[in-house]
């Protein structure tokens, strides 16, 4: 069961997939002006950080090196495929949906349990819940048949209780965030109302076991609102500026490892502690540049909506939980949003 829920051989069977097609049809694929800056910009971040190997504070192995390659490759096959791959209509939030919902089902009757870390980690088994969560939620928004809408809302309302059961602040966070600026966004306020009215009963029923399962999680927003100096990873993080402050240009890849004893659980601190204040700066830019783009395009009934909110979604889990070498979903979708022409942003 791992095997499908975060396993990189997953991720490496989607890679080789890609490629053999690339391989078979490359003379129909071609690269717009935007792919052309989305490739450069992000090559330029690769090679800023693949060249920081030679500080002396590097640490390598061949599993994390070929992780980068990954990236790098699903990076080039995103900006290739972006010109070509139709991405309209409700195909892929569907997959996004069933793809959640069955975790959710699988969880909600036991044969699936939440781990502290490892493959089947909560962050893990939380992370795919809360794109079913936005999913569900911009199929509910934009469906006009009151059965399919009706219906929609209860799958919605069940992957919300099963967020709220898994002990993840940041998808917690991250998936209550987006909601909000959904229905504003859309222009939809009253479906707050109505989101409400039907998670409410569910949540007052197994209140008890929501608060049980998510006391750490109330706990720990609770520190960082009132008293962030508490939080656990507030000392890594001044951690991490002392170091960066001491070594403008970084320590090298992995250069966490020896440092902190662990990666920062933050990639913008990532890349600060590896390749400097002049990378971070970099990814800076590039985040900068995603959401210029996905502001100024999203809720005009685009049809990559869904991409644009699961970058933002990536974005955050990223920043709050994960590193580098597991971040092929939020490159794969940078690549994406930067690649496509403005014309394609357009009202369909």
């Amino acid at each position: 069961m791992k095997f499908f829920v975060f396993s990189p051989a997953l991720n490496l069977i989607c890679l080789a997939f890609a490629l053999a097609i690339l391989a078979l049809g490359y003379k129909y694929f071609t690269i717009n002006r935007e792919g052309l800056f989305a490739l450069s910009i992000l090559t330029l971040l690769f090679a800023y950080l693949v060249l920081s190997f030679w500080q002396g504070r590097a640490t390598l192995s061949f599993e994390y090196v070929f992780k980068l390659i990954n990236i790098i490759c699903i990076v080039i096959l995103g900006v290739i495929f972006s010109s070509k791959i139709n991405l309209s209509g409700t195909f892929l939030m569907t997959i996004a949906a069933l793809y959640g919902l069955a975790f959710c089902s699988l969880s909600f009757l036991g044969i699936i349990k939440a781990s502290p870390s490892g493959a089947l980690s909560y962050l893990n088994l939380g992370l795919p819940i809360g794109i079913t969560v936005l999913a569900c939620y911009l199929l509910f928004l934009r469906e006009k048949r009151v059965i399919l809408k009706v219906f929609l809302l209860l799958c919605f309302a069940f992957s919300f209780f099963m967020v709220l059961k898994t002990p993840a602040r940041g998808v917690l966070l991250g998936t209550l965030l987006l909601l909000i600026y959904m229905s504003f966004k859309y222009k939809r306020k009253r479906y707050l109302l109505y989101v409400f009215l039907i998670t409410a009963p569910v949540v007052i029923t197994y209140w008890e076991e929501i608060y049980t399962l998510s006391s750490f999680v109330i706990a720990k927003m609770e520190r960082l609102i009132f008293s962030i100096e508490e939080e656990a990873r507030y000392t890594y993080y001044i951690e991490v500026f002392n170091y960066s402050s001491e070594q403008f240009w970084g320590y090298g890849l992995r250069s966490y490892v020896p440092l902190l004893g662990f990666y920062p659980h933050s990639l913008m601190l990532e890349f600060l502690i590896v390749g400097g204040f002049a990378l971070a700066l970099l990814f800076t830019l590039i985040i900068i540049f995603t959401l210029v783009k996905i502001y100024k395009n999203i809720g005009n009934k685009s049809d990559l909506d869904f991409i644009f909110l699961i970058t933002i979604y990536f974005l955050i889990q990223w920043h709050l939980s994960y590193e580098l070498s597991s971040a092929y979903g939020l490159f794969l979708c940078l690549s994406i949003v930067l690649s496509k022409k403005s014309k394609e942003l357009k009202l369909a």
